[in-house]
């Protein structure tokens, strides 16, 4: 049984370092970590002594994420300096050299990204990367043609530490193995946190309580949020009798913002038999009944606009950024990344909360990754499986130093002032980072985890459009477990 480790106010007026502790193995996808002073930097002392001798450890990685590991001589990213800070921690702590290559990656470079993979990987007896990179919904399409190493099966890997998803690990681990793994040693995980912001200025002019202490109270609920948004209604600020992206809302989102609801509502795609092997749950009634309310709720007097100009029906002029920062909407569904890109945009005094829960019968908030984050993997002839191992372990306890408080710092840097109760809702956010098997292989077993989307038209039916999709998802994930079990 892993232990709960409370979050105090206290050490949050600290600033400490990432709070985050490891939750009863019961409670499927959740994490969290332990806590500390921000002064503290000793998640990389507590590793294992080795000298590598200066020995160079080359890693490949997206091009387009390249400050996640390499920022030296670069500003571009606000995290760079820490980034840079991280690396020299490691290079004095192992004596070694970290030198990083990269090529384009995003999803249109997906199939160069692999060639680049498969010609490292496959192409010799020993591979020129110690560590690959790549975003999580393209590496989980590879993992079965034989390319990375077991990842539980290397001694210095040890996901029970702070800096690692044990909800990740647990949902991820087939037949005993486990072949990626997400932690802090990437910051786009928490780039692609999805939380809840509201404008607080609009909340004092109409008398709306912030929603802090209902997130503490775990009374943070869709009723809840619906309650908040039903003292702030849709406005025809044209006075054109039309609804589009140039009106007031209440909540405002793109259209992928919507995905996170399938962990925030903790709707399971998929969940473990009692052989251990994954299967479909999402066509639950539970899950029906969660489509038909929020859409509901979407509709109803216009509530909510999540319209992203990804369809013919879209309004593609509608940007959900450009709504919130100019104080036409209450509230607006985002990735952490996303606020940053608000703050150097807007002067809106915002505040951060968790995507609620459901209901109140809901056991406790869980947090979505948006599915382009970037994962972690050792490829099978990799040199040394164990210096590439203890690398990426020192990768993620140094950014859980060196990089996680000061990404949050710099996502709540808003007029001189720092926000307490906010970023106490993003810890506790990050503590709750929740992953699901379906969900993260969404894109091998016929992208079910983007059905949610189709909300935002008002008129979908799931279980109509379940229908459509059953055989194929439940065909393609028999045949992703059958060819787990035929690796070596």
């Amino acid at each position: 049984m892993k232990k709960i480790i409370a979050l105090t106010l206290a050490l949050l007026l600290l600033f400490s370092a990432l709070v985050s502790c490891k939750k009863n193995e019961e409670e499927e996808g959740s994490t969290t970590a332990s806590t500390k002073a921000a002064d503290e930097k000793v998640s990389l002392d507590s590793l294992p002594d080795y000298d590598f001798a200066g020995r160079t450890i080359t890693i490949l990685t997206r091009e387009e994420f390249k400050y996640e590991l390499d920022n030296e001589g670069d500003t571009s990213s606000p995290i760079s300096q820490f980034v840079f800070d991280r690396n020299v921690a490691i290079k004095n702590r192992y004596n070694v050299t970290l030198n990083t290559v990269t090529s384009k990656g995003i999803w249109s470079e997906r199939a160069n990204y692999k060639d680049k993979i498969y010609n490292s990987v496959m192409g010799g007896d020993t591979c020129e990367y110690d560590i690959i990179c790549g975003a999580q919904n393209q590496i989980c399409q590879y993992v079965t043609e034989g390319y990375f190493l077991d990842l539980n099966a290397n001694k210095n890997l040890n996901f029970e530490n702070a800096w690692w998803f044990d909800g990740f690990v647990d949902n991820m681990t087939i037949n005993d193995r486990l072949y990626f793994t997400v932690g802090d040693a990437g910051p786009t995980l928490l780039e692609n946190m999805n939380v809840v912001i509201f404008n607080k200025e609009l909340c004092a002019q109409n008398n709306i309580e912030l929603p802090y202490d209902a997130v503490r109270n775990k009374s943070w609920t869709l009723e809840a949020m619906d309650t908040m948004l039903e003292k702030f209604p849709y406005q025809d600020t044209h006075n054109d009798d039309l609804v589009d992206g140039g009106d007031t809302f209440g909540l405002v989102g793109g259209g992928a913002m919507l995905r996170g609801l399938n962990t925030s509502f903790d709707m399971k795609l998929v969940s473990k038999d009692s052989m251990g092997y994954p299967e479909i749950t999402y066509n639950s009634a539970r899950t029906i009944d969660i489509f038909d309310q929020f859409q509901a709720f979407m509709t109803d007097q216009n509530t909510a606009y999540f319209k992203n100009g990804s369809t013919e029906n879209d309004d593609d002029t509608f940007d959900p950024m450009t709504t919130f920062g100019e104080g036409r909407a209450l509230m607006q569904f985002v990735t952490l990344s996303d606020i940053i890109k608000l703050r150097n945009s807007y002067s809106v005094n915002y505040g951060v909360v968790p995507y609620p829960m459901y209901d109140s019968a809901q056991e406790d908030y869980y947090t979505h990754i948006y599915e382009t984050l970037t994962v972690f993997t050792i490829p099978a002839n990799a040199a040394s499986a164990e210096e590439s191992g203890l690398i990426l372990e020192a990768l993620g306890a140094a950014s859980y130093d060196y990089v996680t408080p000061e990404y949050f710092s710099i996502v709540l840097q808003m007029q001189n002032s720092q926000d307490n109760d906010s970023l106490e809702m993003i810890k506790l956010a990050r503590e709750k980072i929740s992953f699901n098997f379906g969900f993260v292989y969404s894109s091998v077993i016929k992208d079910i985890g983007s059905m949610i989307d189709n909300i935002r038209f008002g008129n979908y039916n799931f279980s109509s459009s379940w229908k459509t999709k059953e055989k194929n998802a439940t065909d393609l994930l028999a045949n992703l477990i059958d060819k787990y079990l035929e690796m070596d």
